[in-house]
């Protein structure tokens, strides 16, 4: 077997060890200030219904809908396009139109100099947790109580630290404890 082989093959069981199957990963290009995207992996086209050929290249917008939050979607894409690491709750529409609570992590991948060269998305459908009644145990797991999840309440968490208006932290060095920005070999 190659080297090249083996690097892939042990790079595709590292990412099933480490990212469940329910989470789904995308790679936006930065090159383009509509942010396309370049990548999208199985579980996103299983989670929202889109097909990869169908939205390379494409903004992700179109997993939005008339009830998804303008500002969830503004600190989504300042993020994206500052290279700030941020986690943020939104009400996407998967292709059929059916809705769903989309837990978002974004960060910058960044090369050797430094230079955001992709952003990454790390997605989780948590419908289930911020739907379920208050004292239901499918609520332990999601977290601190959203206010997305509240009746009247803002839609998307802005869970990237200080008040939900601030903006995220920039990404590097110790900005998200624990977390290095990932880099390309080039």
């Amino acid at each position: 077997m190659a080297l090249q082989s083996v690097e892939h093959e042990l790079a595709a069981m590292l990412a099933s060890c480490v990212i469940p199957s329910d989470t789904s990963i995308t790679v936006a290009g930065v090159t383009d200030p509509d942010l396309p995207l370049v990548y999208v992996d199985g579980a996103f086209e299983a989670m929202t219904g889109h097909r990869a050929e169908d939205v390379l290249g494409r903004n992700c917008r179109f997993l939005q809908g008339p009830d998804t939050d303008p500002a969830a979607v503004r600190r989504l894409g300042e993020a994206l396009r500052a290279g700030w690491f941020v986690d943020e709750r939104v009400l996407s529409h998967c292709a059929d139109g059916t809705p769903f609570w989309n837990e978002v992590r974004v960060s910058a991948v960044r090369d050797a100099t430094g230079a955001i060269v992709r952003c990454m998305r790390v997605q989780h459908d948590v419908t289930p947790q911020v739907t379920a009644a208050p004292g239901d145990p499918a609520r332990r797991d999601a977290g601190p109580v959203d206010r997305a999840a509240e009746p009247g309440g803002p839609r998307g968490s802005g869970r990237s630290g200080g008040d939900p208006g601030d903006p995220p932290p920039p990404l590097g060095g110790d900005a998200v404890p624990g977390h290095r920005p990932l880099r390309t070999g080039r």
